[in-house]
C-alpha cells in the first residue's frame, strides 16, 4: 500500500448537450439554423465521454487537455450560463448519500474538468515504482504537474467559474479556493517527498538529505495550516487525511534531525548529536501517537515505526559512548540550531497544454468556430437597452414634458377658448357639444336621482341590519332576565347578557357610526346636486336650446375703438398660438424620426469587426465593447440639442402668448356680451364636470354600501352563533331545586331566531322599500347593548324634486358671480366610507 495520499475522481454522468445547444442557438441565433453545427455537437460529446472516463493512463492525460482545451474556446462563444445542467460528484461527500451537485454552467464543467486532470497526474504518480530511481522521477514529475493544474485552476478557472454564477448560487465548497490551495500544497509537499526519496537512495551528503527532510517537513505543515485555517476547507477535508498529513508533518522533522546528529557525529559534535537525537525521538514519538489515533495508512505507521526504532539503537550507542568516552555536555534543545532548510527544488508545473489551449486542437478544428460570441450578441443587448433607454428619457419623455407644460399653459390662460368665443359667437364650442351629448346619452337628469334614491335605500337597507342584528341580542337578553327571574340568584351565576355582549354591540356601535358619517356624505352630496342641477339640466337640451341660451355676440356688433384694437390683439394671439402649434409639431416629427432611426439602428456589423480584431481565443467580454457602445450612442445627441433649441423658441412664445393675452383681455373687458358669452361657456363646462364627479361619488357609494352589507351580514351571522351559544349552556344546565315556578308565557321560552339569508346589492337589481322606516327603539323592555352615542331616529327625507326654488337661487350663466364661486366637489364620502374596510 503507497505511503502517499492519491486524490478521488469526480464521477459525471451524461449530460442533454444536443438539445441545450440547439434551443440556445435558436434563441440567442435565430438567423443561424442549429442543423449547421451537427459536426461541432457530436464532437463535443465524444470528446467529453473520453475526458470524463477518469481511466489511469497517461492517454487519458491528453484527452482530458484536449477537452478543456475546446471549452476554453466554447466559452468565448457561448455564455457560461446555458440551460444545460451538468452533474458532478463532490470530492469527498459529507454523506454518501449525497447526490452530485448540478449547475447550469459551463465554467462549472470546465472546472471539474480540471480538478480530475489533477487527480489524474496524482494517481498517475502514486501508481508508479518508487523502489528505484526511474520510478521516483516520474512520480515526482507527476506530482509537479498536478500541483501546476491546480495553480492553474487558482489562477484561471475559479475566478471564471466565480463570475459566472448566479447571485443566489453559491461556490461549490469543493472548488473553492482555499480548498483547491490546499492540494496545491499537498501535491508539492508529496512532490518534495519523491525529491527526498530520491536523495536517500544515492549517496547524497547527510547534511544534503538534512536539508531535504526539513523541507518536506516545512511543506506538510504548510499544507495542514492550509487546510485548518479554512473552515470549508477544514470541514470538507478528510480527517484521516488531516492526520496523515500532520504525522508526515512531524515524521520529516524527526528525519532531519536524524539526519543532522550523524553529520554532527561525523564532525565530533557527540552532546549535540545526543540532543538531537533526543529530538528526533520527541518527534517520532508524536508522529506515532497521530498514526496509532487518526488511522492511518499501515505503511506510513511502519515507516514512521522503522525511524523510532532507529533512533533509538543510534541514542542508546550515543549515550553510552558519551558518558564513557566523550564526556561532553549534552545542551538543551531551546539552544540546539535549527537546521537550515533547502530552497525549492521542486515546483508547480503547469502542463503546455493549459497555458497554450490552441497549440492542443489548433486553428480549425474547434468546437463552434463558425459561431459569433456571445460578447457581440451581449454587448448589442446593452446597447440596444441604453440606447432605448435615452431616447425615452431625453426625447420622448422630454417632449412630452414640454407639450405638458404648453398644454397646462394654455389652460391656465383660458385658451383658445377665449378666442373661440371671439370667432365662433355663433354657434357653441365642439368640445362643450361634446359634453352635452353624453349627459343627454347618459339621461343626467334621471340618472343623478336614481343613483341618489339607490344610495339612499343601501344605507336605510344596512342600518335596518344593523337593528336586526341588535333585536337578536335584545331577545337573547330577554330570555336571559326570564332565566334570572326563574333561577335563584346562587345557581344562576353566569354573566348577564349586557356583561356577555359588550365586544358585540361595540362592533354593531362601530358599523353605525361608520353608517352615520356616510349618510352625512351623503346629504353633503345631495346638497352639492341641487346646486348644479338647473345648468346641468341645460346640458341635456338639445344644440339649438342651447345656443338660445348661451349668448351670443361678435366684435362687430360693437363696432369703434375697443372693437378695432380687441381684433388687433386677437390676430396677434393667434398668430403667436400658431407658432407655438408650429413647434409641437415639429417636436412631434422629431420624436417619429428619432424612433424610426432607432429601429434601423444595426450595430452588429461595427461590433463584429472589433471582435475580429481580438485574438480568436480570447473570451470577448461586453466590457470591451464600452467605447463603442459610447461612440454609437452619440450620433443621438444633435436630437437632444434640437429638442433644447424646440424648448427654448417655446419659452419664448409662451411669454408671448401671455403679452398678447393680457392685452386681449384688457381690450375685452368693456364688452358685456362677449363677457356674458364667456360666463355662461365657462358655466356649462363646470356643471359638466360637476356632473362627472357627482357620477362617480355616487356610483362609489353604491360599492360602498353593498361592501359594507356584506360585513354586516357577516356580524348579523355572528350574532346568530353566540346567541345559540347561549341557548346552548342553558339547555345544558341541570334542574335545580331552586327553580322557581315558571311565569306565563315562558312556555317558549328559547324560539329560534330566523334565518335571513346574506343579501348582495348591486345597482341594477336594488329591491324596492314598500314600508316605511322606522328605527326599532320602541320597544317596552330596554335593550341592554343601547349604544348611547346612537344618533335619535329619523324619519327618511321626502323624495327629491329637482324643479324646487333652490335651483332658482343659482346665479344667471350671464351672471359674473361665477368667478367667485366655489366648485370643489365633497371628499367626505370616500375617507368615511374607507372606515369600514
Amino acid at each position: 500500500m503507497p505511503n502517499l495520499l492519491t486524490l478521488p475522481f469526480k464521477s459525471t454522468s451524461a449530460i442533454p448537450l444536443r438539445s441545450a445547444l440547439r434551443e440556445y442557438i435558436q434563441s440567442a441565433h435565430p438567423e443561424t439554423h442549429p442543423d449547421a453545427f451537427k459536426w461541432d455537437i457530436n464532437k463535443w460529446e465524444n470528446m467529453r465521454k473520453e475526458a470524463v472516463s477518469n481511466a489511469v493512463h497517461v492517454d487519458t492525460v491528453d484527452k482530458a487537455l484536449a477537452y478543456q482545451a475546446q471549452l476554453v474556446f466554447i466559452l468565448t462563444k457561448i455564455p457560461a450560463n446555458v440551460n444545460l445542467p451538468i452533474p458532478y460528484s463532490r470530492a469527498f461527500p459529507l454523506n454518501s448519500a449525497l447526490s452530485p451537485l448540478s449547475l447550469n454552467n459551463l465554467a462549472y464543467e470546465r472546472a471539474n474538468v480540471l480538478y480530475n486532470l489533477g487527480a489524474l497526474y496524482c494517481n498517475l504518480a502514486t501508481s508508479e515504482d518508487r523502489s528505484n530511481a526511474e520510478g521516483i522521477k516520474r512520480a515526482l514529475a507527476h506530482f509537479q504537474n498536478a500541483a501546476g493544474v491546480f495553480s492553474h485552476m487558482l489562477s484561471s478557472a475559479l475566478p471564471a467559474l466565480e463570475s459566472s454564477l448566479l447571485p443566489d448560487t453559491p461556490m461549490p465548497g469543493d472548488l473553492s479556493a482555499p480548498f483547491i490551495k490546499s492540494f496545491q500544497l499537498l501535491m508539492i509537499s508529496q512532490a518534495q517527498e519523491c525529491f527526498w526519496q530520491r536523495a536517500t537512495l544515492g549517496t547524497t551528503g547527510n547534511l544534503l538529505v538534512a536539508k531535504l527532510s526539513a523541507k518536506t517537513s516545512s511543506l506538510y505543515r504548510e499544507t495542514a495550516e492550509a487546510v485548518e485555517s479554512d473552515s470549508t476547507t477544514s470541514a470538507l477535508f478528510p480527517r484521516d487525511w488531516l492526520a496523515h498529513v500532520r504525522m508526515k508533518f512531524h515524521h520529516f522533522a524527526s528525519a532531519a534531525l536524524f539526519r543532522k546528529s550523524m553529520e554532527d557525529l561525523e564532525a565530533s559534535r557527540y552532546g549535540i548529536e545526543l540532543a538531537r537525537l533526543d529530538m528526533a525521538r520527541s518527534e517520532a514519538k508524536k508522529a506515532m501517537e497521530i498514526g496509532r489515533r487518526g488511522g492511518i495508512a499501515r505503511a506510513v505507521q511502519n515507516d514512521t515505526k522503522s525511524l523510532f526504532e532507529n533512533l533509538e539503537t543510534s541514542y542508546n550507542r550515543a549515550e553510552r559512548d558519551n558518558d564513557l568516552i566523550y564526556h561532553q555536555v549534552v545542551p538543551s534543545a531551546s539552544s540546539i540550531p535549527s537546521i537550515p532548510e533547502i530552497k525549492d527544488v521542486v515546483f508547480c508545473i503547469i502542463p503546455p497544454g493549459l497555458q497554450d489551449p490552441k497549440g492542443v486542437t489548433g486553428e480549425g478544428n474547434v468546437i463552434l468556430g463558425e459561431l459569433s460570441g456571445w460578447g457581440v450578441r451581449v454587448a448589442v443587448d446593452v446597447y440596444q437597452q441604453r440606447k432605448k433607454d435615452w431616447v425615452q428619457l431625453e426625447i420622448m419623455d422630454r417632449a412630452k414634458h414640454l407639450n405638458v407644460e404648453a398644454s397646462r399653459a394654455l389652460q391656465s390662460l383660458n385658451l383658445p377658448a377665449t378666442l373661440d368665443a371671439l370667432d365662433r359667437p355663433i354657434g357653441l364650442p365642439p368640445s362643450l357639444l361634446g359634453k352635452a351629448e353624453e349627459v343627454r346619452l347618459e339621461d343626467g337628469m334621471n340618472r343623478i336621482p336614481a343613483l341618489i334614491e339607490d344610495v339612499r335605500r343601501l344605507s336605510r337597507r344596512n342600518l335596518n341590519n344593523i337593528d336586526e342584528a341588535l333585536d337578536i341580542l335584545d331577545q337573547e337578553a330577554t330570555e336571559d332576565e326570564e332565566m334570572r327571574t326563574a333561577y335563584s340568584v346562587d345557581v344562576w351565576t353566569r354573566p348577564t347578557s349586557y356583561e356577555a355582549n359588550q365586544e358585540l354591540t361595540d362592533q354593531a356601535a362601530r358599523y353605525r357610526e361608520i353608517l352615520d358619517k356616510a349618510m352625512e356624505s351623503d346629504r353633503e352630496l345631495q346638497e352639492n346636486w341641487e346646486r348644479w342641477a338647473p345648468n346641468i339640466a341645460a346640458l341635456c337640451w338639445e344644440e339649438s336650446e342651447l345656443e338660445k341660451y348661451v349668448p351670443s355676440s361678435t366684435v362687430n356688433a360693437t363696432p369703434g375703438g375697443g372693437a378695432r384694437s380687441t381684433q388687433g390683439h386677437a390676430r396677434a394671439l393667434r398668430a403667436h398660438l400658431e407658432s407655438l402649434d408650429d413647434l409641437v409639431h415639429a417636436r412631434s416629427e422629431l420624436v417619429q424620426r428619432v424612433q424610426r432611426i432607432s429601429e434601423t439602428d444595426n450595430v452588429t456589423p461595427r461590433f463584429m469587426r472589433e471582435a475580429s480584431a481580438h485574438a480568436r481565443w480570447v473570451e470577448v467580454r461586453p466590457d470591451v465593447f464600452e467605447q463603442a457602445i459610447e461612440e454609437e450612442l452619440g450620433k443621438y445627441d444633435r436630437y437632444r440639442t434640437e429638442l433644447e433649441e424646440s424648448e427654448r423658441r417655446q419659452e419664448e412664445a409662451l411669454n408671448g402668448i401671455r403679452e398678447r393675452n393680457t392685452a386681449f383681455l384688457e381690450s375685452r373687458r368693456e364688452d358685456p356680451s362677449i363677457k356674458a358669452r364667456e360666463v355662461a361657456l365657462q358655466a356649462l363646462d363646470l356643471a359638466y364636470h360637476q356632473y362627472c364627479d357627482i357620477r362617480k361619488d355616487l356610483k362609489e357609494g353604491i360599492k360602498f354600501y353593498n361592501d359594507l352589507a356584506t360585513l354586516i351580514a357577516e356580524m348579523k351571522e355572528t350574532f346568530k352563533a353566540w346567541v345559540l351559544h347561549r341557548r346552548k349552556d342553558v339547555e345544558d344546565a341541570p334542574p335545580s331545586e331552586h327553580m322557581r315556578a315558571p311565569q306565563l308565557g315562558q312556555a317558549n321560552r328559547f324560539p329560534q331566531p330566523s334565518s335571513h339569508p346574506q343579501a348582495q346589492y348591486e345597482y341594477e337589481t336594488i329591491p324596492s322599500q314598500s314600508q316605511p322606516w322606522s328605527h326599532p327603539q320602541s320597544q317596552s323592555q330596554p335593550r341592554p347593548h343601547t349604544v348611547e352615542s346612537q344618533p335619535p331616529p329619523q324619519s327618511p327625507p321626502p323624495p327629491l324634486s329637482f324643479e324646487d326654488d333652490f335651483a332658482a337661487n343659482l346665479p344667471s350663466p350671464t351672471s359674473s358671480a361665477w368667478q367667485s364661486m366655489s366648485t370643489a366637489p365633497t371628499t367626505t364620502r370616500k375617507k368615511n366610507r374607507n372606515m369600514a374596510h
